[in-house]
């Protein structure tokens, strides 16, 4: 039997029996709520019995209060008790659970309370007619002692003492209607008359007419106090049955709350000995299945487990228990023993891959290696023709610097030359009229000008040759830029070859990627480096041309101050008659050498700013052999650690 159907069979039989526990419980408290809800309606029915019975008793207090006081304050009081009486036996009687038993006495009580009520009202109607002949009876006795009070002295004495008497005998009887006082009474009333006969006082006098209304009142209270007294003796016995039929619907309630009580504490008690036989069962059935469980599953289950910890520890040769079962732990095992192989299995194939792969890895190493090597030798020996090129261009720029700082000198004073023969030229012109009385003065002047035009030709001689110079260092600058440049791009075309067989190589290449990836930005770094310095050296070759063109113009100039100097000696021997050429020809003179000397500015000027220049080109080429011997010590230390 498998795992599944055990347990099945063992959770069948606990529910089984929690249900039928369940089930009897169940049916013992239902019987037990039954019955108190039967105990609890009696007793609701009890309370309403007792209600009854308090308004009756309050009732009855009233109205035996009013018997002695006549207050009708007492009569409202006793009227509001009976009308809660009729209301509490109505609503009772409505009670579907009250037995026969019960609604005979509620029955009884119902006439009881009926002839009650009658008798009540009729005391009432009693007592105010009894209340009104004595009302009467006061009226007339008052009137009739006036009358003897009006009669002389003497004359009627013993009648009018047995009427006292007579008065004060129904008096009595009215404050003690016993049957003795009620004889007294009439007895001394017909005393009274007989006395009033024997006085003489007629009959249809006022005496004799207000003794006939008192003893008419008194006769009609009379009779109303024996009225009352019949009435009040049926009035009792419908109380007294009223009282005996609540007393009876009380013990019936209480008994039937206290049989419907213990018939719940029976139940209960069953429930309790049902429920605690059914928990003693369920207990006893849990602990079967659970040793059940233990003997069919945890014992071989634990077996199972303390051969996976052993498989998982490493130990692939373990033995599996339980390989023959039929049951879901066969089925555990069975796979445990699968999985056992597999593992075997992957640890051999995990021994092979490892073996693979530390070859793979050392062949791996060793490329990279030899690609290390490679790439330091090449990027060295690039470094050095950089460096080497960069330091000849930094020569060569200081070289420039130099002959264009000895350039700017010489401008500076071929321009104090040309201001001093402007000069001349313009005193020259403002002594033309004294031409004549100078010629020798002339004559040293003019050869002094043609010494000056002189040296102005071979200054212009030597400038041509330094921005030559000039010129062809920057030319070997562009070569050293380009081949710059080249290296750059080769080194580029390196850092990319370098990044594709890192590709290549995968996972293992990671670290020669980022090698390759660092050779490229330095390579970047060189070409924007290469870039800047080809911009320099482009201004210094457009300033350059600048000064060539400057000097040109000045050995232009040079050649019309030397060929107007030679006009000037030519004319001199003619100078009377043509001082008038002479002072234009001064004046042009004059006029030239102004353009020579801002020729010559512009030169020095130009040839400043070519200095500076050669001294920004020499600041660039030291600021490149910098970048590559920093670029150089990057890549030996990226490749060393990449090998490392």
């Amino acid at each position: 039997m498998t795992l599944s159907r055990r347990l099945i069979l063992m959770l069948g039989t606990l529910l089984l029996l929690s249900l039928l526990g369940a089930a009897a419980t169940h049916l013992l408290l239902a019987q037990a709520g039954q019955s108190f809800s039967r105990s609890q309606a009696a007793a609701d029915r009890l309370a309403r019995v007792l209600q009854l019975e308090i308004d009756l008793t309050s009732a009855r207090n009233q109205i035996n209060s009013w018997l002695q006081r006549a207050n009708p304050a007492q009569v409202r009081a006793a009227d509001g008790f009976l009308a809660r009486l009729e209301t509490g036996a109505t609503e009772l009687a409505r009670d579907a659970s009250l037995t026969p038993a019960q609604r005979a006495q509620l029955a009884a009580f119902q006439t009881a309370r009926a002839g009650y009520l009658g008798s009540w009202r009729q005391m009432q109607e009693i007592v105010a007619l009894r209340l009104e002949a004595e009302a009467d009876q006061n009226r007339s006795g008052d009137a009739l002692f006036q009358g003897f009070s009006a009669l002389p002295p003497g004359s009627a004495e013993a009648a009018e003492r047995l009427a006292a008497a007579a008065r004060v005998a129904a008096l009595r009887y009215r404050a003690d209607p016993q049957p003795e006082q009620r004889a007294a009474a009439l007895t001394s009333g017909e005393a009274a008359a007989a006395a009033l006969r024997a006085a003489g006082i007629a009959p249809g006098s006022a005496i004799g007419t207000n003794f006939a209304a008192w003893s008419q009142a008194k006769q009609r209270a009379i009779q109303q106090s024996l009225r009352f007294a019949e009435v009040l003796v049926d009035f009792r016995a419908q109380g007294n049955a009223m009282s005996a039929a609540i007393l009876e619907l009380r013990g019936m309630e209480a008994a039937q709350a206290q049989s419907a009580m213990a018939e719940a504490s029976a139940h209960l008690a069953w429930t309790d000995q049902v429920a605690l036989l059914a928990s003693v069962l369920v207990i006893l059935g849990g602990a079967f299945c659970i040793l059940a469980l233990i003997r069919a599953i945890v014992r071989p289950l634990r077996g199972i487990t303390g051969a996976m910890g052993r498989i998982a520890g490493g130990d692939l040769s373990a033995s599996i228990p339980g390989l023959q079962r039929r049951d879901e732990l066969g089925a555990m095992a069975r796979s445990l023993h699968v999985f056992r192989d597999g593992l075997a299995e992957n640890a051999a194939l995990r021994a092979t891959q490892e073996r693979e792969r530390t070859e793979a890895e050392a062949q791996r190493r060793a490329a990279l290696a030899r690609m290390a090597e490679q790439v330091e030798r090449e990027a060295g020996t690039a470094v050095e023709e950089v460096r080497a090129r960069a330091g000849r261009m930094s020569d060569t720029a200081s070289a420039m610097a130099g002959s264009m700082r000895g350039a700017a000198s010489q401008g500076e004073a071929a321009t104090t030359a040309a201001a001093r023969s402007l000069d001349n030229a313009q005193a020259v012109a403002a002594a033309t009229d004294e031409l004549s009385a100078s010629v020798r003065e002339i004559s040293a002047r003019l050869a002094g000008a043609n010494d000056l035009t002189r040296r102005l030709a071979e200054r212009g001689v030597a400038s041509r040759e330094v921005i030559a110079g000039l010129a062809e260092g920057v030319g070997r600058i562009g070569e050293v830029v380009r081949m710059i440049s080249d290296i750059a791009g080769r080194t580029n075309l390196l850092a990319l070859n370098a990044t594709i067989e890192s590709a290549r190589a995968g996972e293992a290449g990671k670290g020669f990627a980022v090698v390759a990836s660092e050779v490229k930005d330095l390579a970047a770094q060189t070409a924007r480096a290469t870039e800047e310095v080809a911009k320099q050296v482009q201004s210094i070759g457009q300033a350059t041309e600048g000064a060539v063109r400057a000097v040109g113009e000045m050995a232009e100039s040079v050649t019309e101050i030397d060929r107007m100097a030679s006009s000037i000696a030519a004319a001199v021997e003619q100078q009377a008659m043509a001082t008038r050429e002479i002072a234009a020809r001064v004046s042009d003179a004059a006029q030239d050498v102004r353009q020579v000397s801002d020729s010559l500015l512009e030169v020095s000027r130009t040839t400043a700013e070519t200095a500076a220049h050669g001294e920004a080109m020499q600041g660039s080429a030291r600021e490149t052999r910098e970048s590559v011997e920093a670029f150089r010590g990057s890549l030996l230390r990226i490749v060393r650690a990449a090998t490392a």
